[in-house]
């Protein structure tokens, strides 16, 4: 059985599920999404939380087949207050985001990372007022079939006083495909460096990485998680328009203007940046136009003639 490792916020949250006689569930479900908790930590290392945060996220890498969930995009919501939660029903995961923090420290500072679906995801400032994600793994995606190089985990009390750290790569459903250990290792146990050699025989897809200290009984300490992407440049599909984005993410491979990340039209009915949602809208709720008439629904055209074009009434 896997070691668990609870944090503070979550012990108090499964105390108080189990005085109310049931149990501990994310707040999202029936459609887990996942869900940040903001926190900071102080010059000593303690964490603490901070409710009232604003923050805004997107999904800012093509997902594997295994990611689930329809929101790939967030605007500024505030965490809520006293246990500084956000849940994001039905968010794409296990993916990699990107996450905006609008006042408070961190204020305009970006985290990207991996996130667990229906999971806790902790986004902390730190002591140093720098935002991050408590694990990262870089590069974010690895090519098997490229030349073996080096990968970083990025965290907290990762140490070799026994031994290099022992990395371990689980599917989606739970199964270990992969366990290496770290090559290198920080002298303030802030990074870990491992190959991606060992990566190269397990199937393309998501993986979640544990990271296990050694310890003097064999048995290991449980540090911490993040997420990467295996891949093949040989099962990618192609770039029909140019634009840098393959047909698998690219929600029209035909017009190079469309692709993820691309400058909203602000134009009803259209989504040039492919995060499922219409661009009239993203501005209208993003605060970049006022509001406008609402969408007249398109009347059945008489039989034998083409469909009518509708819009917003004029």
């Amino acid at each position: 059985m896997k070691m668990l490792k609870l944090t503070s916020l979550a012990v108090m949250l499964l105390a108080a599920a189990m005085s109310a006689g049931c149990t501990l569930s994310n707040p999202n479900l029936p459609d887990p999404g996942f869900t940040l908790v903001t926190v900071r930590h102080n010059a000593l290392g303690i964490e603490s939380t901070v409710p009232g945060t604003l923050v805004s996220g997107a999904n800012t890498r093509p997902a594997a087949g295994e990611a689930v969930g329809k929101v790939k995009s967030f605007g500024q919501k505030a965490s809520s207050y006293p246990s500084a939660l956000i849940p994001i029903k039905d968010g794409f995961a296990p993916a990699f985001w990107t996450f905006t923090e609008h006042n408070g420290r961190c204020a305009g500072q970006q985290a990207s990372g991996g996130v667990e679906r229906a999971d806790f995801n902790y986004l902390i400032c730190s002591s140093r007022d720098r935002l991050g994600l408590p694990f990262s793994f870089v590069p974010l995606r690895v090519d098997a079939e490229a030349s073996a190089t080096a990968f970083t985990i990025t965290g907290d009390n990762m140490r070799a006083d026994y031994g290099m750290p022992t990395l371990q790569f689980y599917d989606v459903n739970g199964v270990l495909m992969c366990q290496t250990q770290a090559t290198n290792i920080a002298w303030n146990n802030s990074w870990v460096e491992g190959n991606t050699y060992a990566l190269s025989y397990i199937p393309s897809g998501v993986y979640i990485v544990e990271i296990w200290n050694a310890t003097p009984d064999g048995w290991g300490e449980f540090v911490g998680t993040t997420s990467m992407n295996v891949f093949r440049t040989s099962e990618l599909p192609p770039d029909a328009d140019g634009d840098g984005h393959r047909a698998d993410v690219d929600c029209n491979d035909g017009d190079p203007s469309i692709y993820p990340g691309a400058p909203t039209s602000c134009a009803w009915g259209e989504d040039r940046n492919c995060d499922g949602l219409d661009d009239y809208e993203e501005c209208y709720e993003g605060g970049l136009i006022t509001p406008g008439p609402t969408p007249t629904p398109c009347p059945q055209p008489e039989p034998g003639m083409p469909a009518l074009e509708c819009g917003p009434e004029s």
